[in-house]
Formats: structure tokens, sequence, C-alpha cells
């Protein structure tokens, strides 16, 4: 009810400024008057997280599995939440065995893809660590057999030293136009009503009806790969790559994978490409980041203005891209201007380049910072870093950030691999370089 949720809302402030003492005052008294009244396992679950951020990890297991006897459920996101936290906490315990329990059923009970690979990789981390090598490779290859092209995935081919590769770049040409519509397609799509929206610029429209035809090709006996390629090229001219990818994530994981194999270009498009070129060149920053940046920022609209006010295809907040333009020399006057390729590109490109510097090229706190304050990062690296890298994200307690860090190595490296071609390329190592806190820069 009403005083639960706003005493938690006032625990997490606290513990969002730092007043910790005040946070687990809060909580406990919160506990104490809704007892046998309410489920108490949210204020467990912040408890054991607050334990687990000052380092104290068998504290931080007791209060998930105390919060576990607080739910009755067999599936759910409280549940899965403290199985993972618990299974978490028990590794930095080094109990993997105890660990790998917890993992093995929340890769059973989970729905969530993504979660089950994140499960299924820290399993095989803490077979590693157990010295069951054979078990742990067993796991990983599944992994990558699963999720070749996700980030659990990606790091699975980094724990095995297997060389990513994209394994049958074929493509359609990229014009589809000089392609003749599937046959499967012919049956749902008007291509003369969609070529000429495409003409005219009717990208809102274009993406409504798409979507419908795809709902109704999803529908269809005879939906097959082509089809799926044929009309996703479709969303690709239309410019309207974010429904592209909700429908990509529509798709059964076999039909996602063959399409990621054989038409990379649709999920990893190379747009602005003289812009995109020249920016790189300029400022020293590889066109592969700026696009995985882009990607995951605006999904190539240039017109995307988010929520903060960030604007364009690198969302950038006018008083960011100000400062930058008076440092690069870039012209901008406007806000507006930032709708603009030729102007975004470039100003993003040069912000880019800053952060880069600033934490002497180490792709994750580069990114993170794109993303996150300075300050929450140099708060998190204090309070959360204690040598791995990978732990380290995990630990990121922002989930936005969290997703949006592992999301743009995964989009860096299948850039990589289409710039090179095709050919097989080893995992990026160089991108989980991380210092100490003590060896950054002194926090602003």
């Amino acid at each position: 009810h009403k005083y639960y949720e706003i005493q938690i809302l006032l625990a997490r402030t606290y513990w969002t400024l730092g007043r910790v003492y005040q946070a687990q005052k809060v909580l406990n008294s919160l506990a104490k008057n809704l007892k046998n009244q309410h489920p108490l396992d949210e204020i467990f679950w912040l408890r054991g997280r607050m334990a687990e951020e000052q380092g104290q990890f068998e504290s931080a297991a007791s209060w998930f599995k105390k919060g576990l006897q607080e739910i009755r459920e067999k599936k759910g996101e409280s549940l899965e939440r403290l199985k993972w936290y618990l299974a978490w906490n028990l590794r930095k315990l080094r109990r993997f065995e105890e660990a790998n329990q917890f993992l093995e059923e929340l890769r059973a009970i989970s729905e969530s893809d993504f979660s089950r690979s994140r499960y299924t990789y820290w399993l095989a981390v803490n077979l590693r660590d157990l010295e069951r090598i054979d078990d742990s490779h067993s796991t990983l290859k599944t992994l990558i057999e699963e999720d070749p092209i996700g980030y659990y995935g990606l790091l699975a081919h980094r724990e095995t030293q297997t060389l990513v590769a994209i394994p049958g770049l074929k493509g359609l040409e990229k014009d589809s136009r000089s392609t003749p519509t599937h046959r499967s397609l012919k049956r749902v799509l008007d291509r003369p009503y969609i070529e000429w929206l495409i003409s005219v610029g009717e990208k809102e429209i274009a993406s409504l009806y798409l979507d419908q035809v795809a709902d109704n090709y999803r529908k269809s006996n005879a939906q097959d790969e082509l089809g799926w390629a044929g009309l996703f090229r479709f969303y690709a001219r239309s410019g309207v790559f974010l429904s592209l990818y909700k429908q990509m994530g529509l798709l059964d994981p076999n039909h996602r994978t063959a399409l990621l194999n054989h038409y990379p270009d649709l999920i990893f498009p190379t747009p602005y490409l003289e812009e995109v070129a020249s920016a790189a060149n300029h400022f020293g920053v590889s066109a592969e980041l700026i696009y995985s940046i882009m990607r995951q920022e605006s999904a190539f609209d240039p017109l995307a203005r988010s929520t903060a006010d960030a604007f364009g295809l690198m969302q950038l907040l006018p008083e960011v891209a100000h400062r930058t333009a008076q440092r690069s020399l870039i012209k901008f006057e406007k806000a507006e201007d930032l709708y603009e390729p030729q102007v975004n590109i470039p100003l993003g490109s040069a912000f880019l380049r800053e952060l880069w510097d600033k934490f002497n090229g180490q792709f994750v706190l580069t990114v993170a910072s794109y993303n996150a304050s300075e300050e929450a990062i140099y708060g998190w690296l204090r309070t959360r870093f204690r040598g791995n890298t990978l732990e380290f994200i995990e630990d990121i307690p922002y989930e936005e950030t969290r997703s949006y860090i592992r999301l743009v190595m995964r989009n860096l490296v299948f850039y990589s691999l289409m710039s090179a071609g095709g050919n097989s390329i080893p995992f990026p190592e160089w991108t989980l370089s991380l210092s100490a806190p003590s060896s950054l820069s002194a926090s602003p």
C-alpha cells in the first residue's frame, strides 16, 4: 500500500545519498510495522544490497535468504532477483558449489533468454573456479550455441579462447528494390504501398504498416528466413530501426540467429557513412565505436529526443553540445541543430573523444560516462571495483547503465566483425582493461 511504497522510496533515497544508516533504520522500522501484514522480500533484498555494497557478503547472503522465505510463488521477478543476488554473493564468498545450485534453479525457472544466458555464463565460470574445466567448457559451448550474438555468448567465446565469427555473410542486396519480394511475403505485403511510403519519407506510417505486416506474417505457416529478411529490409529502408529491433526480438531464437549470421547489416547498419568516417578520422575515435554508441542511443533516428532532452543520433544534451562545440570549434547554434546528422555526429564524436581521454582509453568507463554521471561512476569504482572488470559490470547498481555497457560492447564486436569482412576475430580484450580507482584522476 501507499505507506509501504513511500517508506521504500525514502530508504532508497537515503541509500542513494550515501546515508546508509538512515536507510537501514527506515527499513527496520518498516519490517517491524508490517510483519505478518505485507511481504517483506523487497525490504530484505534492499538490506542485502546495502550489505553487499559494504563488502559484507556473508551478511548480504543471509538477507537474501530471509527474503526468499517471504516468497511463496515458484516463479516471478522477486524470486528470481533474490536467487540471483544470493548466488552472486555466494560466488564472492567462493562458495561456488552452493552458488551453482541456485544458478541451476534460475536457469530452470527464468523466462528471459538474456537472464538464462547470464546464469549459464556465471555457472560456467564457477565450474572453472572449481577446476571442473571440462564441465565449464561444455557449458560455455552450449551457451555459444544458444546465444551466439549476445553479450554472454561473446564472453563465452573469450572464456574458451575461440574466435568470434559471423558464419554465413551472404546478405540480400542493400537496395531491396533490386530484389524480388519473397513469395511468402506477397500475400501479406503491398509492395507499391510501402515503396510509396518510403519515397515520401512517411516513417511513422511505414512503421505502423510494417508492424501490421509482421504480425500477419508471424501467423503464416509459410514464414521463413528469406521472407523475414525481405521484410526487415523494408524496415531498414524506411529508417525505422527501433521497430525492426522490436520485431526481431519477437522471433524465435533460431530465426533470429540465422538472420544475424546471414544479414548482419540489417541488425548492425552503417548509415551516414561519410559523416561517421570524417568524424572518426578527425577525432581519432573508431567508426565502430561511433556506430556502437549511435545504435544504442537513437537506433539511428536523427529526430530522436529523450525525456532528458537529449537530441539526435548520438543523444546529446544541448549544454554538452555547446561546451563541446566551443572546445572543438564545431559550428552549433541551437538545440534543434542536433537533429542534423552533419552536426550531431561530429559533436557526439568529439564528446566521446573527451571521455576517452579523461578515462585513459578505458572502454567500460568511457561508455558508462556517456550514459551516467561521472560522479556516479567514481562512486561505483570506490565501492564496487575489486579488480575484476566483468564482476564490476555486474555490480553496477543502475540497470540502465549496466545494460548499456553490455550492449555497446556487443555492438562493437559485431561492427568490428563487419569491418573485418566477416573474417573471424578474437574477443577485443582491451575493452575489459580497467584500472584500480587510485590510478584514476581525482573524483570531480
